[in-house]
């Protein structure tokens, strides 16, 4: 088995790793994912999530040979921040931290 670019292989299961936007997380935006059947899948980061945890989504890893069904994909977000923040955005981010 060759390795793949996106995603390692454990058994039946698959990892991968996938860069966000703090403020995608924030929002409770829905994150798309790209499976490794080409397909894209979007998902909602659960609210309380540790971001240093991977995310599971059932059945979206490697079929299972005999028993039928696929394993999981594991998710590992990458959360990247702003490189610069203007004055204003600055501001809202203190007035959203106080609300927190």
């Amino acid at each position: 088995v060759k390795p793949h670019p996106v995603f390692k292989r454990y058994s039946d299961d698959l990892l991968m790793e996938k860069e966000i936007g703090l403020i995608n997380v924030l929002l409770k935006k829905l994150i798309e994912i790209k499976t490794i059947s080409g397909n894209k899948i979007k998902v909602e980061i659960p609210a309380g999530f540790n971001l240093r945890e991977k995310l599971k989504i059932s059945g979206e890893g490697m079929p299972r040979f005999g028993s039928g069904g696929r394993g999981a994909l594991y998710v590992i977000f990458n959360v990247k921040t702003p490189d610069k923040l203007s004055a204003e955005a600055k501001n809202l981010l203190e007035k959203l931290d106080k609300e927190i």
